[in-house]
């Protein structure tokens, strides 16, 4: 075990709340005080618990996780700048595992976030490894997802071939720390472009000035809570992103954690898959 100690203002919950999928992620428990998680790494299954008393988190591991790299994965190595914003900060952490974060943003492509995360629980729960309580799998298993077991996760063909080309290179992804080769890497891959590539890029190494284009939501959310536009486009949202480049990640961040829906004109519903062009 080994204690760090945290910063003032430090807030667990926001500064990893992207290290789950859905409420019910097999692989992760998460509350404001207290953050347990089990991933696969290249020398085979680990998980980690972090517990928050006092302005101390207190960590412990089990199995082949890089302990070194807690100050990151916690976000304490992030140099908090001073934006001119009416939302908490957010710190930005890191995370080795990049076929992790790749194949949970599969999954979300095209997709209601429910659906997604419905569909990775499947995963888990069916062909996961269990490991200090949670579960987690082996990417190997992944690349051999049959057509049928893609069927009953309810997986698409066209994200099912990315999630098993997933599991084909994703050493090389773990390996991946410079951005602009772990961009180039993640388009390669069949299925994925800027979306993912932005997405992973932001929350593994972490790139501070990603920004996701192509989501259905988040231009809206950006123009909405950034100028009082209800409505957006990729363009619109880059040129209201524009004055905080170097921290676009960040701004993002921070308003997807603290700042308001844009408005709905339509029936409350979940976006269906045909209008969502996130890849």
């Amino acid at each position: 075990m080994i204690e760090l100690p945290l910063p003032p203002g430090y807030d667990l919950l926001s500064t990893v709340a992207f290290s789950r999928l859905g409420f019910n992620d097999p692989s992760c428990r998460l509350t404001r005080e207290s953050w347990q998680r089990a991933v696969w790494t290249l020398d085979g299954p680990c998980s980690f618990s972090v517990e928050v008393r006092s302005q101390v988190a207190h960590c412990s591991w089990e199995g082949p996780f890089p302990h070194e790299q807690l100050p990151d994965v916690l976000g304490l190595t992030d140099d908090l700048p001073e934006l001119d914003l009416p939302y908490p900060p957010i710190r930005l952490a890191g995370w080795p595992f990049v076929h992790d974060v790749v194949l949970r943003r599969i999954f979300e492509q095209r997709v209601a976030w429910t659906d997604a995360a419905r569909s990775h629980r499947k995963l888990l729960e069916r062909f996961g490894t269990d490991f200090g309580g949670l579960r987690c799998i082996d990417p190997a298993r992944v690349r051999r997802l049959s057509a049928g077991e893609l069927g009953w996760l309810e997986v698409d063909p066209q994200r099912g071939r990315a999630l098993t080309e997933v599991g084909l290179v994703w050493k090389k992804l773990d390996r991946l720390r410079e951005p602009e080769a772990l961009r180039r890497a993640i388009k390669s891959l069949v299925g994925c472009g800027p979306w993912t590539a932005e997405w992973t890029a932001g929350l593994c190494l972490p790139d501070q000035d990603a920004v996701p284009t192509g989501d259905f939501g988040l231009p809206n959310q950006i123009a909405w809570n950034l100028a009082r536009e209800p409505r957006a486009d990729d363009a619109r949202m880059l040129e209201l992103l524009e004055p905080y480049r170097g921290q676009r990640f960040r701004v993002v961040r921070m308003v997807m954690w603290s700042g308001e829906d844009a408005p709905r004109f339509g029936p409350r519903m979940d976006p269906p898959a045909s209008r969502l062009d996130r890849r």
